[in-house]
């Protein structure tokens, strides 16, 4: 209910302790391969040309994930040497070859001055993670992008998975781009910006990986198969189809990221919460201390600006038993609307934790809208104040501008083929493509004629 009341995003609650899948949400939240009577084929017409895009599963599809990205930045940072007390300064930018890349406080005539790395995750730092991204060099950043599960498909049972971008320099070859990699390149990444694409369960599994204080697990979807009996179906050795057991994929304690370091980023991330200044104070709640980090990235949709906004966090802090990641496309900033979705979220799953009733109500589809979201409340009690002179804006405008946002074609439908009116599929054939492969850019006919594509 939260969710639809904004539109155009989506919801991953997973639990930190084992991986599983407690809650996915995209809008709309039904399954369009499945023939409902009470939608007319005329308004699943209208849904499939909305603008809006409202058929994507925006939960497994891969955007510029922006300053959440930051969190995995600081993994990297530890892997390579770095330490909590590292210190960058933020005097508005930093310049790479002849660019100069803003700080996003800058455009408020501001600088963060120098920070370590758990007030650079509370301020969202730009500059700072520009300078530490690099500090930490892009082979770290891709060690642990892979250790999180980051640039590939988790294999959960849904169709049309993205794997999303890790992007590097071996990636920038095999995509055909003519750019060699940068020290601006790694500051982009750093940022979560430039060609990074993730999901919002990805990003989720990130927050639940440090919530639970460095265990990577792999999603999990479906927990267990029963036959008409309730007893587990078994497979050809007698083992059930689905274990009970949770798979780790990766654990940070087993690298060079310490507990202090890894205390260090959760530090962070409750400060964005509950300390002022921090980017999401609109995500606090009365009883429960929630940790998170808000990203706000630029992105380019038919010529015009917009944003794609993230929350992630974990709750409660000591002991978390919930990691959730929200994705909002058309809003202000990520803590204006998805941290409060997130705070919304966590309310209603704490009440029903005590046995409470939580009111549920169906919306009817309605023509989607791109128009800017500045701010969401649900009319809730926010501890503290909830105003914020600090709020983080768009990561960047004049950097390189999301290229591989800008090269890449917008999310379209990921419907299987449509159903018709008897409720049938008709099959049709779709375009192979490799989804680390993405963005592709065309070749002008000198390269056409005198050279062949790099990497392929």
């Amino acid at each position: 209910k939260a969710l639809r009341s904004v539109g155009r995003g989506a919801a991953v609650v997973v639990d930190p302790n084992n991986g599983d899948i407690l809650a996915m949400a995209s809008v709309p939240s039904y399954d369009p391969n499945i023939f409902i009577p009470s939608i007319s084929t005329a308004a699943w017409d209208v849904l499939r040309k909305d603008e809006t895009d409202p058929l994507t599963n925006r939960a497994i599809s891969g955007y510029a994930p922006g300053s959440i990205y930051k969190v995995v930045t600081s993994l990297a940072g530890f892997e390579g040497k770095l330490t909590p007390s590292t210190r960058f300064t933020c005097s508005g930018g930093v310049t790479y070859g002849n660019t100069y890349m803003k700080c996003w406080i800058a455009s408020k005539g501001g600088s963060h001055g120098s920070l370590n790395v758990a007030d650079a995750i509370k301020n969202s730092c730009n500059a700072f993670y520009y300078l530490f991204g690099n500090a930490a060099g892009i082979d770290n950043i891709l060690k642990v992008g892979h250790m999180l599960g980051l640039g590939e498909k988790s294999e959960i049972p849904l169709t049309n998975e993205s794997a999303g971008v890790l992007p590097g320099p071996a990636w920038l070859r095999a995509t055909g781009y003519r750019d060699r990699w940068s020290n601006g390149h790694t500051a982009n990444v750093s940022i979560g910006q430039g060609y990074v694409l993730a999901t919002p369960l990805q990003m989720a599994m990130v927050a639940a990986t440090v919530g639970n204080g460095g265990t990577v697990f792999e999603p999990r979807l479906v927990d267990r198969v029963l036959d008409q009996k309730g007893n587990p179906v078994l497979d050809d050795q007698g083992k059930p189809v689905v274990s009970q057991t949770a798979t780790i994929r990766a654990e940070f304690h087993n690298s060079d990221v310490s507990p202090a370091e890894m205390e260090a980023i959760r530090k962070g991330m409750w400060k964005v919460v509950n300390e002022d200044g921090g980017t999401a104070r609109r995500a606090r709640l009365k009883d429960v201390e929630v940790a998170g980090k808000t990203g706000t990235a630029q992105f380019m949709r038919s010529g015009k600006k917009d944003n794609h906004t993230w929350f992630m966090c974990f709750a409660p802090y000591e002991k978390p038993r919930y990691a959730i990641c929200v994705f909002v496309q058309g809003a202000k900033a990520g803590g204006a609307v998805p941290a409060p979705i997130a705070a919304k979220i966590l309310e209603e799953l704490l009440s029903l934790e005590k046995g409470e009733e939580v009111e549920l109500a169906s919306l009817d589809p309605a023509p989607g809208s791109f128009r800017q979201i500045d701010s969401i409340d649900f009319g809730r009690e926010i501890p503290a104040a909830a105003s914020n002179s600090d709020e983080e804006t768009a990561d960047h405008s004049d950097t390189q501008q999301s290229a591989g946002q800008n090269a890449r074609a917008s999310q379209r439908p990921d419907i299987r083929p449509m159903a018709d009116a008897q409720g049938r599929v008709i099959p049709r054939a779709k375009p192979v493509r490799s989804q680390n492969a993405e963005p592709t850019r065309k070749r002008g006919l000198f390269d056409r004629i005198f050279r062949k594509p790099r990497g392929r």
